[in-house]
């Protein structure tokens, strides 16, 4: 059974692209994908993930088969 996280989140490319103001708080975790990472190509949107992968609190998965059903269902 995996560890349940406390303020972790799944983030998509509207995170960013539509607040002009996120930040990544240090007390939390991010999880992404790499197709959602491709998506984010302007300048500010690029810095911002390149920071939270530096402060370590965004981090790249690839979805099991598993939780991608969940998710369709």
């Amino acid at each position: 059974m995996q560890k349940k996280e406390k303020n972790a989140f799944v983030m998509d490319s509207a995170m960013i692209l539509n607040d002009f103001n996120f930040f990544f708080p240090k007390d939390k975790k991010y999880y992404t994908t790499s197709e959602i990472v491709e998506e984010i190509r302007d300048f500010r949107s690029r810095q911002i993930l390149q920071q939270g992968f530096n402060e370590g609190v965004l981090e790249i998965k690839i979805p099991s088969e598993q939780a991608l059903e969940r998710v369709i269902e």
